[in-house]
């Protein structure tokens, strides 16, 4: 059961979307522009994360989100930070993305699940799907209490996987690291999850639990910025075709 809006919502970081023209060709969408704050990639200066939180906050950001590469993947936490229900963080990533860091108070796409137990009240719960690594050993009890990871997730363990959830509204986040190589291409190391078994995951939660949003991203970045090579273009394609089949699976309750 989804209670947000089918109105999509680009954040435009890196211009990553402008490439996919047919998604956005596909669906409704508003576009945000974020390109011209500053200290935003891979990290995030709270200055920064504040001038971003008032453009969410001045436009209707419930729904499905776009945020672009796994750089900004930080931004979840923006987009969670005034739900006012008690929930449960469904995080679909190659990475737990739960790393204090070497400066404990700075954000980061490495950190943020951390800063996200820490920092929002009704974040109750996290679980993680696909992450390869543990949980750092150095986390506190408090947090690591919250915390459950499905390393090699199947759709075989999804009657656990909901067993696992103790709220009933819940919030997704895709980083589409999760997924092998041959579905799409990212600028992180990648797992091996298919498709098809992610939208098993996302069909069971829609029947089964209330959504109060999600937000997607790992787009491809061209670092050099050749971004019409066909190695690049081949990567875009990709990256399109999987946000449109995963908005699909969404919207279709």
């Amino acid at each position: 059961m989804a209670i947000f809006s089918q109105k999509i919502t680009v954040l435009n970081f890196d211009e990553c979307y402008q490439q996919q023209k047919e998604l956005l060709q596909t669906f409704p969408y508003r576009w945000l522009n974020l390109n011209t704050i500053k200290q935003t990639n891979l990290y995030c200066e709270h200055d920064s994360l504040i001038k971003i939180e008032r453009i969410l906050k001045q436009n209707d950001h419930q729904g499905i989100t776009l945020i672009g590469s796994g750089n900004y993947h930080y931004v979840s936490l923006a987009l969670m930070a005034d739900i006012k229900e008690p929930f449960t963080l469904i995080l679909m990533d190659h990475h737990t993305d739960i790393e204090p860091g070497f400066v404990p108070d700075l954000l980061s796409c490495g950190s943020w699940v951390y800063h996200a137990l820490r920092l929002i009240p009704n974040l109750k719960q996290v679980i993680i799907v696909g992450s390869h690594t543990a949980l750092p050993k150095y986390l506190s009890k408090t947090i690591k209490h919250k915390v459950k990871i499905f390393p090699n997730f199947t759709s075989n363990q999804l009657q656990t996987l909901g067993k696992s959830i103790l709220t009933e509204y819940i919030y997704l986040s895709i980083d589409k690291d999760i997924f092998s190589p041959d579905i799409v291409q990212t600028n992180w190391d990648q797992g091996t999850l298919q498709l098809q078994e992610a939208e098993k995951l996302i069909s069971y939660l829609l029947h089964h639990k209330t959504w109060l949003g999600a937000d997607i991203c790992g787009e491809w970045k061209d670092l050099d910025g050749q971004s019409y090579r066909y190695s690049s273009l081949y990567a875009i394609k990709k990256n399109q075709a999987a946000n449109q089949e995963l908005i699909h699976t969404l919207l279709s309750v």
